[in-house]
């Protein structure tokens, strides 16, 4: 029982049974707390901690941290219904109600003789849900506890009527006296396509890239990858740099011109126009420039006459040094200029370790006056082993496809770079599981950053934020990935004339997971020693259920049981981080400094 009462209080990954509840002779409908971790009635979401829906909960939320809830509403009757909410205690809270939206998602790998499956992923700007008898619909709940919100019970609901008859879920939240610290979030990279919106959009289709309007539809877009923590750019500085993988197709930035005289010259205006639009929000930390080592080794110079060539060249040739000397010397003077040179990395993204020498042979070989050479960025899906060659790499994720967390050579190649000061993160992307693919349980999106934590990762990056289909509202699924893989935020109707993002529940318990490496890392220096190392012990140990490949080529859960474990994994680092917070609360509300003492720790 009291661990039947302790996932109601927590919110975590239970959901009511397909039992409903008992409705009233005449009811329109009915509704109650549903899982924030399953999305769907469907086989491929169905839950694995079932329980009984209910109309109240209780939660427990630190100053600074978002907490997410999902509600699911029954239809009797056909009939429209609207939902609202709040919070009050010493402090109004104001609390988000969105309708969930589904969009149609293949359980294959790019393949569409696949079974498809309706998911509830995106988290709409609406509060409204149109129902049919038997229906059931969702509702995504938010809210945001403030920084200076005085810790207490606060109270409120989420209000559901449709006109005739309401139905009240009641929330009672227990706010701490603990406060998130920014600096104690994982570092996030989303890798962005600034060129997707512009072909996505119908209000763009007259209009030149990063012209006043496709910049306006870009800020929207980036002030949320903001928001979440990202604060690094993604540029390409040739054409297609991972050879056309994505739906549209991806330019360079910059463009590089070959004269009438045979000399090279550069326009930057694209890449000037898309970095300051960034630093404008405070997405200023890394520019990270894909890539010197594109997948095929092409480049495409621009001729005076209008035409372009591609040229695929031979790594470390001769034709290959003239073109990338040509390049990096001037890019190194229009960064200095900029003042954006101590932020800008070559991104190697993907290549064989023996291709890596020759990058380095050349970029450090090439420099102004000042001796500014560019600086590395990298990420590889094999596991590195020369320790000379990455020691160039200031910043290194390593793919998820090739960490072991018993490999010990790799744990001791980790701690290497952390005593040189150098960023190793943790990548995923198609193929990997755990994983953020629409049919993924959400679930995974919230473990595999605690994994990361507990591995000695400093951060997380993923393929991609924003690379979508042609109609990504109504079908995820992509030529060669997994459904949803290329994307964590939706755009608006293509027909917009305002667009505003969508965000996905994927992202959203994303950022729960984020939220739980922050408390996690807060808590060690909160807690008393022997409570610390018994929250640690718990994170060190984390294992993924096992993954397996499907008939339609995705790489998922293996089975029931292994996403039953990878959800009880969750269950259980966030039932200690629970627990431990409490312990830290009360140390800390007892003294009369209590407060100061903690942000100070």
């Amino acid at each position: 029982m009291m661990k039947r009462l302790l996932k109601l209080f927590l919110c975590l990954f239970v959901i009511c049974i397909q039992v409903l509840p008992v409705h009233a002779q005449g009811s329109a409908f009915d509704a109650w707390f549903s899982d924030p971790g399953v999305l769907s009635d469907s086989d491929v979401n169905a839950a694995l901690y079932a329980y009984e829906g209910k109309q109240q909960v209780q939660v427990q939320a630190w100053q600074n941290e978002t907490v997410c809830l999902k509600a699911a509403v029954s239809f009797q009757k056909n009939t429209e219904v609207t939902a609202e909410g709040d919070l009050y205690g010493a402090v109004h809270i104001p609390v988000t109600v969105s309708a969930l939206h589904a969009t149609e998602a293949s359980l294959g790998f790019g393949t569409k003789s696949a079974p498809k499956e309706e998911v509830y992923d995106i988290i709409s700007r609406e509060n409204t849900i149109q129902g049919t008898g038997n229906d059931i619909g969702y509702y995504w709940i938010s809210f945001t506890v403030p920084g200076n919100a005085p810790a207490g019970i606060y109270r409120g609901s989420v209000n559901i009527t449709d006109g005739n008859e309401t139905v009240r879920l009641k929330m009672t939240v227990n706010v701490l006296n603990l406060s998130l610290q920014w600096k104690d979030y994982p570092s996030l990279n989303l890798w962005q396509y600034p060129y997707s919106s512009y072909s996505y959009y119908d209000i763009l289709k007259d209009e030149e890239p990063f012209s006043e309007k496709h910049l306006a539809v870009l800020k929207k877009e980036m002030q949320v990858y903001h928001d979440l923590g990202g604060r690094n750019i993604t540029c390409t500085i040739v054409e297609e740099p991972w050879a056309h993988q994505t739906y549209f197709d991806t330019p360079s930035l910059i463009t590089w011109n070959l004269a009438e005289d045979n000399s090279l010259w550069y326009d930057y205006s694209a890449f000037d126009a898309w970095v300051q639009l960034n630093m404008d929000l405070g997405i200023d930390e890394r520019i990270d420039c894909f890539s010197i080592l594109p997948f095929e080794d092409a480049i495409t110079l621009h001729r005076a006459d209008g035409t372009s060539a591609r040229l695929a060249l031979t790594l470390g040739s001769e034709e290959w040094t003239y073109y990338w000397q040509n390049f990096l010397q001037a890019f190194i003077n229009h960064l200095v200029e900029k003042g954006w040179y101590e932020k800008t990395y070559l991104f190697i993204d993907e290549r064989s370790v023996d291709s890596y020498q020759t990058a380095l042979d050349l970029v450090h070989s090439v420099h102004d006056e000042q001796w500014h050479t560019m600086k590395l960025s990298s990420a590889v899906n094999t596991v590195p082993r020369d320790e000379k060659i990455f020691d160039d790499i200031e910043s290194l994720s390593v793919s998820a496809a090739c960490y072991d967390k018993d490999d010990t050579e790799l744990q001791q190649f980790i701690a290497h770079r952390k005593e040189k000061g150098l960023q190793t993160t943790l990548y995923n992307c198609t193929g990997n599981y755990p994983n953020a693919f629409v049919v993924s349980d959400p679930a995974e999106s919230v473990f595999f950053q605690m994994y990361g934590l507990s591995n000695g990762f400093d951060g997380y990056l993923r393929w991609a934020w924003n690379a979508w289909n042609a109609q990504p509202l109504v079908n995820t699924e992509y030529p060669s990935f997994e459904a949803g893989d290329p994307w964590l935020l939706y755009p608006d109707e293509a027909n917009a004339q305002n667009p505003q993002p969508y965000l996905s529940v994927r992202l959203a318990m994303l950022e729960r997971g984020r939220q739980d490496c922050a408390k996690y890392t807060q808590l060690q220096r909160l807690l008393e020693q022997e409570d610390a190392s018994t929250l640690q012990d718990i994170l060190y140990s984390l294992a993924p259920g096992e993954s397996a490949y499907n008939a339609y080529g995705a790489v998922l859960a293996k089975d029931d049981e292994a996403r039953k474990q990878t959800e009880s994994e969750t269950y259980r680092m966030e039932t200690a981080i629970q627990e431990a917070s409490g312990k830290a609360d009360r140390r800390y509300r007892g003294n009369r400094y209590g407060r100061r003492l903690m942000l100070s720790q």
